[in-house]
């Protein structure tokens, strides 16, 4: 009930906004919550129309980091519809762009990098390649320590990735560092760490 409410106030915001004015940081956060409700939804359609909308309003402008989040959005659209190969196009391209604007090893590329590994399958003819991403990504988190946000994800992510690629060692690592933080415990993250630990013959720690 109170999603639909959300979304019935955002709808009338971007109703209205040329009329009332509205700035283009509203403009955006309006669609940005639409997205998100209809990804709650399950409504992929609408969802890829209002972050589509959010890409184009602030394609640009001085926002790039949320512009590039925006579109971020847009690939993980994309991927829950089976659009895999379309996801993993627009996430390479994404990368690219950061790197020009941002370094190759900035906090900015955690999360797309992220997203692009749980892409990935273990296609042994394009392991090398798709593990240099992974490897990309350790370094930057080792650089940035600093920066803890997206760790548990980024770490999820480098756990599931090793898991498929049947690098056990590696997966049982990173899925463990994901469980220190909170919001990963009880998850599907413990499931697939009881895997990794029978694929390790640790019994006694499944």
């Amino acid at each position: 009930e109170n999603y639909k409410k959300a979304e019935k106030i955002l709808s009338k915001i971007i109703k209205f906004e040329n009329t009332d004015d509205i700035n283009i940081f509203t403009k955006n956060s309006a669609r940005s919550g639409l997205y998100q409700y209809y990804i709650y939804q399950r409504n992929y359609d609408e969802a890829e129309k209002y972050i589509y909308e959010a890409v184009t309003l602030l394609e640009g402008t001085n926002q790039r980091e949320t512009y590039y989040e925006n579109l971020r959005k847009l690939y993980k659209v994309f991927s829950a519809r089976g659009q895999i190969f379309e996801a993993k196009d627009g996430l390479k391209n994404l990368i690219l762009e950061i790197e020009d604007n941002f370094g190759s090893e900035s906090i900015q590329l955690v999360e797309p990098i992220s997203d692009y590994i749980n892409l990935l399958t273990s296609n042994l003819d394009h392991i090398n390649y798709n593990e240099k991403y992974a490897k990309r990504l350790i370094k930057i988190l080792k650089k940035n320590k600093k920066h803890k946000l997206n760790n548990p994800y980024a770490y999820a992510s480098l756990g599931g990735y090793y898991y498929r690629t049947k690098k056990f060692n590696l997966s049982e690592e990173f899925f463990e560092k994901s469980l220190k933080y909170k919001k990963y415990r009880k998850s599907q993250v413990e499931i697939l760490l009881a895997k990794v630990k029978i694929e390790l013959k640790k019994y006694k720690e499944a």
